[in-house]
């Protein structure tokens, strides 16, 4: 998709939904939000906080770009402690986790998390107790 970047009234940068990425954990090929922008929020949400439902992330398909940060949070509304962060796909704990993946397993009370991401790559995760409809991915790439 070649339009990645919206621009809104007075010039701010809109989010892009429908960018293209691998169909992984419930996201679908154009259903990534692109994140990529400079001034964008690349806030995942989880545990009923923001747009996030009690039991999912939002938004949990994202694109980013080389060197950005993720911030998983959940607003004092969820911890870790109740959704455990694993990194990897969902066929079980740390199963597949990717050896480069900069996502480390968060289990403790701590309400949020922030993983910067230097490499480009595909990076699976989920909440190891609500998995499968827990699980998300971010795609680096710029």
């Amino acid at each position: 998709m070649i339009p990645l970047l919206a621009l809104g009234c007075g010039g701010e940068a809109a989010e892009v939904t429908g960018v293209a990425g691998p169909v992984l954990h419930g996201c679908t090929a154009n259903g990534y939000v692109d994140r990529r922008a400079p001034t964008a929020s690349r806030s995942v949400f989880y545990g009923g906080a923001a747009d996030a439902g009690a039991l999912s992330y939002a938004p949990a398909c994202m694109v980013i770009a080389p060197g950005q940060t993720v911030r998983f949070d959940g607003l004092e509304r969820g911890t870790f402690s109740v959704h455990p962060l694993v990194p990897g796909p969902v066929q079980g704990v740390d199963a597949g986790a990717l050896p480069n993946n900069p996502i480390v397993r968060a289990d403790d009370g701590r309400a949020a998390v922030e993983v910067r991401f230097d490499a480009a790559g595909v990076y699976p995760y989920h909440c190891e107790y609500h998995q499968p409809s827990m699980a998300g991915v971010i795609v680096v790439r710029p």
